[in-house]
């Protein structure tokens, strides 16, 4: 047993000990609210403990605990909506099912069921997952065999459906982590997909990732009707099929997923702490969820994970709290709650939530959950990083332009908006001289041998348009050799949708 499996068992054990203290505590909130001077806010603790108790009773094997103080949660929660409180009747019923959950509770000794314990080693760059491709076409088998080894998984190949099918149904075959399937097979355009059907009727093996040259709705219904996780269509982008194969098989970066995880219940905090690292992810925890800013800003995660209901603040209270910062604002939120109101699931969700885990929850699904929005949050950060680097280059591009092209922009309805210096100087004109102009209706600039309106065809079709313009300027006439583009990319200098670029003919004092 490793030393995070050792954690997971000394955990579970800490957590049974506290059993009866917590049942006890049930019991004196309880005995102390005064149904006569009954509010709700007097009921808000003990709710909040039966809460508690119902999620990480559910967690750590006791089941009939935890359902037992869910249906007791329940009551209360109907008690707190009338008006008037609880008759004595009702009252009287309640108290004898919280000390019924008390005995019940002292009585049991070992959970019910056994604990969801986390067996799998961390994976990282160094696990190497097994991949079956099913490819006939021996060239493009070996490209791609090649690729996946040089990122770290290995490959069994097979030329065919029909010797794959022979292969998984031998005894000693081993199932793979993922497979990637050809669509289209010598045995017919759908053979890939009968395969699948044949290897996994149940659809639950293994992952399968569908290649096929055929990009049409009723494949892709096919490949899915037949199990398929991804379909991707050829020519196949590796690097976005190898980063499909990590997140397919669990694989974990040489940088370890961080998770900040936030929950008041220690051992519950612990148990699913050694949960996520037994994944290979890095987490910090935190009982205090009042220490969370100091905390993110501290540790960067890739992910939070806040309890719902804790006390001095509510897990939606510290998501909307996190939200107001710009900083924060692509940072996965997930919450972890035995809460199965969805209307309050929906309320935290509005405060800023991504995703809402209800509990108990299996750790491999909590692994799952946690691996999937902390990869897509890096990616997010790649694009983002991207985006502003090609916006300082289309930044730059313009600055370029303004030192050795005239440059007038205009929006999409080709109203002009923008005029540069280098324009100014050669012309003698700026923007107010144009002001509310469109460039259709100007009778300041022509083109030499063409219509302006099949300029403007042309420029709408093709994206651009080369040739001479005329300026007629203060100046005079000036003759330019001019490009016509037309901007599609987010972040263009001067939100101008057209830009005209060019340089004056023949005069080398204007140019």
């Amino acid at each position: 047993m490793s030393d995070l499996e050792d954690e997971f068992e000394r955990v579970g054990k800490e957590y049974q000990q506290k059993i009866p203290e917590k049942l006890h505590d049930i019991v004196v909130l309880f005995e102390s609210i005064d149904v006569v001077f009954w509010s709700r806010g007097n009921l808000a603790p003990l709710i909040r403990k039966l809460h508690g108790l119902r999620g990480s009773a559910g967690t750590f094997g006791f089941t009939r605990i935890a359902e037992s103080a869910g249906k007791i949660e329940q009551d209360l929660a109907l008690i707190a909506a009338q008006p008037n409180g609880p008759s004595q009747a009702s009252w009287q019923v309640l108290g004898e099912n919280i000390r019924h959950l008390s005995r019940f509770g002292l009585i049991e000794q070992q959970p019910d069921k056994a604990r969801d314990t986390p067996t799998q080693k961390p994976r990282n760059n160094l696990h190497s997952p097994m991949v079956d491709l099913i490819e006939d076409d021996q060239e493009e088998a070996e490209f791609i065999t090649e690729v996946l080894r040089c990122a770290g998984f290995r490959v069994r190949h097979f030329g065919s459906g029909e010797a794959y099918k022979e292969s998984w149904s031998a005894e000693s075959y081993s199932k793979p982590d993922a497979i990637i399937m050809d669509m289209m097979l010598e045995s017919g355009d759908l053979a890939g997909v009968e395969t699948v059907k044949a290897i996994q009727p149940d659809r639950v093996v293994s992952p399968v990732i569908f290649l096929s040259q055929r990009d049409d709705i009723q494949a892709r219904l096919k490949a899915f009707e037949a199990g398929a996780t991804r379909y991707l269509v050829k020519p196949v982008d590796t690097a976005h099929l190898v980063n499909l194969l990590d997140a397919l098989t669990g694989r974990q970066p040489e940088d370890p997923y961080r998770v900040l995880l936030v929950d008041d219940e220690p051992n519950l905090l612990e148990a699913q702490a050694v949960a996520l690292r037994m994944s290979g992810m890095s987490v910090k925890t935190l009982s205090d969820p009042m220490e969370t800013l100091t905390a993110l800003k501290l540790y960067q995660p890739d992910v939070l994970i806040l309890d719902v209901y804790m006390p001095e603040v509510t897990g939606p209270e510290i998501a909307a709290i996190v939200r107001d910062s710009d900083d924060y604002l692509n940072l996965p939120i997930l919450f972890l709650s035995s809460e199965q109101d969805i209307s309050q699931q929906l309320m935290a969700l509005n405060l800023g939530g991504d995703d809402f885990l209800v509990k108990p929850l299996r750790q491999d699904h909590l692994v799952a959950a946690v691996s999937a929005r902390a990869r897509r949050a890096r990616q997010n950060a790649i694009v983002s990083q991207r985006m502003t680097a090609l916006t300082a280059q289309l930044h730059q591009l313009s600055r370029t332009f303004d030192e050795h092209c005239i440059r007038i922009a205009l929006n999409s309805q080709l109203q002009i908006i923008g005029l540069n210096q280098r324009f100014e100087r050669v012309t003698g004109l700026d923007l107010y001289d144009f002001e509310s102009q469109y460039l259709e209706k100007t009778q300041w600039l022509s083109c030499q041998g063409q219509a302006f309106g099949d300029v403007l065809t042309q420029v709408a079709e093709a994206g651009r348009w080369q040739g001479r313009l005329v300026l007629d300027t203060k100046a005079g006439e000036k003759e330019i050799e001019t490009t016509i583009l037309k901007l599609e990319a987010p972040g263009a200098p001067e939100n101008g949708q057209y830009w005209i670029l060019g340089t004056v003919v023949g005069d080398a004092n204007d140019q």
